[in-house]
């Protein structure tokens, strides 16, 4: 079956797509920078992590790195999904991009939450947010009434 989908919700998912590409790019090519506005979010200090010593922020800049590249390559097989299924009006587009993001919200924030970080609960609020407006407003026209 094949959805009618109105071009707006299509692109709000594509360009919020690439802004999650982007930030992922942050994270993986300019760590220093985000590990400064993390650092004030959560320590209020933007050198905070510089007491914890060289390796420890060599660890904590290969983890943003790390994090980083997959955040990209999950964020380009939602633009896959995006130019291809979803586009064509097919329910598959739609429901991997609703289970992927569904999945990644529960797990990052249960576990943020489980050691004390709420404050990227807050952060993953506002990229999910992000998602689930078009996502809700196109759910009819991927899965209508029978």
């Amino acid at each position: 079956m094949s959805a009618s989908v109105h071009p707006f919700w299509w692109r709000w998912l594509l360009v919020f797509t690439f802004a999650v590409i982007l930030f992922g790019l942050c994270l993986l090519f300019l760590p220093d920078v985000l590990q400064s506005v993390f650092n004030s979010i959560i320590y209020g200090d933007a050198q905070a992590t510089q007491a914890f010593g060289a390796e420890a922020v060599r660890y904590i800049t290969f983890s943003f790195g790390i994090s980083g590249a997959v955040m990209v390559g999950w964020m380009v097989l939602v633009l896959y999904m995006l130019y291809g299924s979803f586009r064509r009006g097919e329910a598959v587009g739609w429901n991997s991009i609703a289970l992927s993001i569904g999945v990644w919200y529960v797990l990052d924030s249960a576990f943020s939450g489980l050691i004390g970080y709420p404050v990227n609960i807050l952060l993953n609020t506002g990229f999910v947010i992000g998602f689930v407006i078009p996502l809700a407003a196109t759910y009819r026209a991927f899965h209508p009434a029978r």
